[in-house]
């Protein structure tokens, strides 16, 4: 199960390239429709369906879950423990569950705010980055001006930056085991200060 599988991002390529059976579970309506006219028009075989995590409901169904793109990072933490449980729930025994994460650490050694412009084909997007280090939570927040529109999108983002031993905690409260640790993408050793990720296998 692909959880927060957005617009198949990891989901078609994991059943394309790997043959695996695929779920993959969504909040955004527009995202699961593009998905779903991905895989048709790949001709790939996936189950997508708009669905909150939090309202998971299968039992001992899956043999992984994944949450990529360091998707666990922007759940409330209110919900994120309820949104664990019922992963744990949907695998089936000796099941894994895989996900990314930036490390803490490492992102503490950048300033408290950055910012940046983007220029695409329809217009320019100017993007300013707040990380509040006692919070631990990273704000995002993107204006972006297009040619054919008067006023500017905003889309504002929180993220929130964990430790390890938070993570360590939150599975071991929710019935997990940290089975494998890695620094990077190339399964690089974890170094808590100079490592940019933590890869994560419960």
């Amino acid at each position: 199960i692909d959880i927060a599988c957005g617009f198949g991002r990891h989901s078609l390529p994991l059943a394309r390239d790997y043959q695996l059976r695929i779920t993959g579970i969504d909040i955004s309506p527009g995202l699961i429709a593009r998905a779903q006219k991905k895989a048709q028009a790949e001709n790939i075989a996936i189950h997508f369906q708009l669905l909150n995590a939090s309202d998971l409901s299968a039992e001992g169904r899956f043999d992984h879950a994944l949450i990529g793109y360091n998707t666990l990072s922007l759940f409330s933490p209110a919900i994120l423990p309820q949104i664990l449980r019922n992963i744990h729930r949907a695998l089936r025994p000796g099941g894994r569950l895989f996900f990314d994460l930036d490390n803490r650490r490492f992102n503490n050694r950048y300033t408290e705010r950055d910012s940046l412009w983007n220029i695409w084909p329809g217009g320019i997007v100017f993007g300013e980055i707040y990380y509040h280090q006692d919070l631990a939570v990273e704000i995002s927040r993107d204006l972006t001006f297009a040619h054919d529109s008067k006023e500017p999108k905003t889309y504002t983002l929180l993220k929130r930056i964990y430790t390890l031993e938070e993570i360590e905690l939150l599975l071991t409260d929710h019935g997990f085991a940290l089975h494998a640790l890695y620094g990077d993408w190339d399964r690089s050793s974890y170094n808590p200060a100079t490592s940019p990720k933590m890869l994560i296998v419960g």
